[in-house]
């Protein structure tokens, strides 16, 4: 199969996929339209705040075994080896959730809405790493369907929750039944295995730890950055700060949201099993022209409209997130280029490299942030987005060195 008839495969089934996710983001952000309009900023500042430590908790002991599964060579995936994934996988799921538990025992945050975010984060993280054994099989129709219809269940429920007077703890809810319907799903059409509880040997530890100890770190660095962006949000503007810079932040994603089965999945999934290295560079950086060239428009119109219709649309509490979704607006470009090129980085065993250049990102990020908490004109949510902006331009171009790099090692020009 030549360049371009394998090009032209990949965005065939791209397609397919992003139609399940424009439904997904279209219904969310009706969704979170309704939402934003009878919450406050401070509802969804404290939601944010504790989803982040919360999860954050979780990816500390996250071995991250969906990589792990996705790309082992189908000789290695030997029923053992699976069963090792399964069972480690249910232990490190239930030890992070008993800590999420206990941490929030001890601060004093321990409520029913925090009990179910626990539980759909528990839920949530369990499903997403065992999906990978459908994924090596390209399974992304089925899988996008299932995510999309219980994405939009969640949302459904927690508006007629909110529309009944339920309050804040609809968003905890909507969390909860996207987990569980999207769980239950998967695993009534046996598209992830059963759940198993079972021992895992110290030798069995041991070779995961091996196996996984560069994808964990920069695992733990990756998720610790989203959490930390939150935080600081809430150190500087405050709950309704943290609220309102996570909401923009979340619209930002949204381009995303739409192309993340293509930019996360099925781009680093095919180009992996892309045997001539000078085939798969090609495709890499077609497929990153014309995701940055597609996302540069979408950047252009929220510069030129957000500020005019988030006010307008959201209710005027939320004004202040306008001026924050602009500055984010380069975010929109980069965060998925470097997102395609991250994954890709991983599945050829990049990861110490790819650690380097996210501590990078760190250093950029936290000037943003120092220069945010300096800020004397009321600005400071402003600076501190744009700082999260360059961050990610730097990260982008760092990571398109690494692998112009490794291409001209592997003579793949």
């Amino acid at each position: 199969m030549n360049i371009s008839t394998q090009f032209a495969s990949f965005i065939r089934s791209g397609a397919l996929l992003t139609v399940g996710a424009v439904v997904q983001a279209v219904g969310g952000l009706a969704g979170q339209l309704i939402l934003m309009r009878l919450l406050t900023p401070e509802d969804f500042g404290y939601f944010a705040l504790m989803y982040a430590t919360a999860a954050l908790v979780q990816m500390v002991l996250s071995l991250r075994l969906n990589i792990l599964i996705i790309r082992a060579r189908d000789e290695d995936l030997t029923e053992e080896r699976r069963d090792r994934y399964r069972a480690a996988l249910m232990w490190e799921t239930m030890v992070s959730a008993a800590l999420v538990v206990l941490w929030l025992a001890a601060f004093g945050h321990l409520s029913v809405p925090s009990l179910l975010l626990v539980a759909a984060i528990a839920f949530g993280h369990w499903t997403s790493q065992s999906i990978a054994f459908s994924e090596r099989n390209l399974r992304y129709v089925p899988i996008a369907l299932v995510e999309t219809g219980s994405q939009l269940m969640g949302y459904a429920v927690a508006v007629a929750l909110v529309l009944a007077g339920a309050g804040a703890i609809a968003l905890y809810l909507r969390e909860l039944i996207a987990s569980v319907l999207r769980f239950a799903i998967f695993l009534s059409k046996g598209m992830v295995p059963f759940p198993l509880l079972r021992p895992v040997r110290g030798d069995e530890w041991r070779a995961l730890f091996r196996e996984a100890r560069g994808l964990w770190a920069e695992g733990l660095i990756e998720a610790a950055f989203q959490r930390f962006i939150v935080l600081c949000g809430g150190a500087i503007g405050g709950v309704a700060g943290a609220g309102i810079f996570a909401q923009a932040h979340r619209m930002a994603l949204i381009p995303h949201q739409v192309l993340a089965p293509l930019v996360g999945r099925l781009v680093p999934v095919t180009l992996i099993r892309v045997a001539d290295l000078a085939i798969r560079r090609r495709l890499l950086w077609r497929a990153v022209a014309v995701l940055g060239g597609f996302l540069a428009l979408i950047a252009a119109a929220i510069v030129l409209f957000a500020p005019p219709l988030v006010p307008w649309v959201f209710g005027p509490q939320w004004s202040d997130t306008a001026a924050v979704l602009v500055a984010l607006a380069p975010f929109v470009v980069f965060y998925s280029c470097t997102e395609m090129l991250r994954s890709h980085g991983l599945n050829l065993r990049l990861a110490r490299s790819i650690i380097a250049i996210k501590l990078v990102q760190y250093a950029v990020f936290g000037a943003g942030a120092l220069a945010a908490w300096m800020e004397p004109t009321g600005g400071a949510l402003y600076v501190l987005a744009l700082g999260l902006s360059i961050s990610y331009v730097v990260v982008f171009a760092l990571t398109t060195v690494l692998l112009e790099r490794r291409a001209v090692k592997e003579g793949a020009r």
